[in-house]
């Protein structure tokens, strides 16, 4: 389920939350049109299916990995780059916000990511033994 979820997106694109209160994606059509009966991938359209209905533990860790997934890329990009759009996007995050991931471990992952400092992501990695 984590390595398909976005394969939709190859023909939808990644259409953002706010696009989405005006533009409609058709992924279901897209999976149809991606995966046809002759192929005979009904696993693949069951685990897509799954994972958007968000009703089993899997789903919703896959959909807590995402989210969490992009907070540390736009981390990142804050970091590397300075770009003022992702830090507004990072910066005074809700308790709401918090709490909207699914899993007590996704919760506490985003915490930790919130409050540590990209730099700090490496230290103490390297070692005398060049790996």
């Amino acid at each position: 389920m984590a390595l398909v979820h976005d394969v939709p997106e190859t023909r939808t694109g990644d259409i953002a939350w706010i696009n989405k209160r005006y533009v409609k994606d058709f992924e279901s059509e897209a999976i149809i049109d991606m995966f046809p009966p002759d192929l005979e991938l009904p696993d693949l359209i069951e685990l897509l299916k799954e994972y958007h209905e968000r009703k089993t533990l899997e789903a919703k860790v896959v959909k807590d990995a995402d989210r969490i997934a992009q907070m540390m890329v736009l981390k990142e990009y804050v970091f590397a780059y300075n770009n003022q759009q992702a830090k507004e996007w990072t910066e005074d995050l809700t308790e709401e916000w918090f709490q909207s991931f699914y899993t007590k471990t996704g919760q506490a992952l985003i915490r930790a990511i919130d409050q540590i400092k990209v730099n700090d992501w490496t230290k103490g990695l390297s070692t005398n033994k060049r790996r």
